[in-house]
């Protein structure tokens, strides 16, 4: 992809996600926790909690006091 495609990519991508221009910090705090907050509702709808493996990566899991509800 062309250095000028890359770009326009950028832009449609931040549009998607609800900025109209390169997002400030407050703008990206702001979003990073209210992603958060989205995600923590849908664990808890699911029965499920995020944790994080010993390389650091985010992965879902049964939450301990739920746990029959999935199989493992």
């Amino acid at each position: 992809m062309s250095y000028f495609g890359m770009i326009e990519e950028r832009r449609r991508r931040l549009r998607d996600h609800g900025f109209e221009g390169e997002p400030s910090g407050e703008q990206l705090v702001d979003y990073a926790l209210s992603l958060e907050d989205r995600l923590d509702a849908v664990c808890a709808a699911t029965g499920l909690q995020l944790r994080q493996d010993a390389r650091g990566r985010w992965f879902a899991a049964a939450a301990q006091e739920r746990a029959d509800r999935w199989p493992r």
